[in-house]
């Protein structure tokens, strides 16, 4: 598989060369950079805690952000675990011990009140729906397959939307869950463009180093990446990658060199407002949450037994 050190500590190092070690220690640095140096208290903010929003960067009371929102299927309470522990797992397996419980579902004091309320009242409607259309699309294309098929899911499926489908809130949503989930503001400070979309919901292109990936995924867990670094030894080459996951879109932003994952860009969908309907027609992968890996859209069928050692 790929080589997903991108979660570096002392025991990857030791097995790195001098030129993989080095290449490793300027990823770390670059994503400290994107997060930006930590508020007194840190950045997590829990209950009635201040800190500065990851959307507009106020330093504020923060909000519970729901990620993703409620109405697309994030209404009940959820077990949640940090990467080192999910890897020590087998996949798609909940660890006994070192979960935390997130009672009012997944997200964070991410957010303040007025930014809170912009994404639910400008994208969460527009996202909800086309979640519950691309559920649905799902189960009746897996309700075709013959009985005795035992292939599993599809490895793709086409995307394509006919009226009513409102791509520039679709993706100011996901753009708002992943600088939510980001760590800090620091996204937003490193890409100001990122704030101008989300926050005057205008048509403009990303920057040119960030790149927007949507696959689709059938899965009941929910997986949330901060900022993190992606090394890739086989080309010398790091990159910063954010992800949020839960059933039916995946949403990966990577920042820096381009990638070869198989999931399609819909970084254009930035240009339409978020009240623009357009007709949009894709073919995207089909996986699932089986790991704790970013990017890793295996089924846990899928996953053989060596990756998981090669990973904790």
């Amino acid at each position: 598989m790929t080589d997903f050190r991108m979660f570096i500590n002392d025991h990857a190092f030791a097995e790195m060369t001098p030129a993989q070690l080095s290449l490793s220690q300027q990823a770390a640095a670059y994503v400290s950079t994107l997060l930006g140096p930590a508020p007194a208290g840190g950045h997590a903010v829990g209950k009635g805690g201040r800190g500065p929003c990851r959307i507009c960067g106020v330093t504020t009371q923060l909000t519970f952000e729901h990620v993703p929102p409620r109405s697309a299927g994030n209404r009940q309470p959820r077990r949640g675990v940090d990467l080192a522990t999910d890897l020590q797992s087998a996949p798609g397996v909940m660890p006994r011990s070192g979960w935390i419980q997130q009672q009012r579902g997944a997200g964070a004091y991410a957010t303040c009140t007025s930014c809170n309320s912009l994404g639910g009242k400008l994208y969460v409607p527009a996202y909800s729906d086309a979640a519950s259309a691309a559920c649905l699309a799902l189960r009746e294309f897996i309700g075709t397959l013959p009985e005795d098929d035992d292939s599993g899911p599809p490895e793709s499926i086409r995307f394509s939307t006919h009226g009513e489908f409102f791509p520039g809130a679709v993706v100011r949503q996901a753009l708002f869950m992943i600088m939510a989930m980001s760590g800090s503001a620091g996204v937003g400070e490193a890409f100001p463009i990122l704030r101008h979309i989300v926050l005057e919901d205008v048509a403009h292109e990303l920057p040119e180093e960030i790149r927007l990936r949507l696959s689709l995924v059938i899965t009941s867990r929910i997986r949330i990446h901060p900022v993190v670094a992606q090394v890739d030894v086989a080309t010398m080459q790091y990159r910063a990658l954010l992800e949020t996951a839960h059933l039916p879109f995946a949403w990966l932003a990577e920042i820096g060199p381009e990638s070869s994952y198989p999931s399609p860009q819909v970084s254009s969908w930035t240009m339409f407002t978020s009240t623009d309907e357009a007709d949009i027609e894709l073919r995207l992968p089909v996986g699932s949450i089986a790991t704790a890996i970013p990017a890793d859209y295996r089924h846990s069928w899928q996953v053989p037994a060596e990756d998981l050692a090669a990973d904790t």
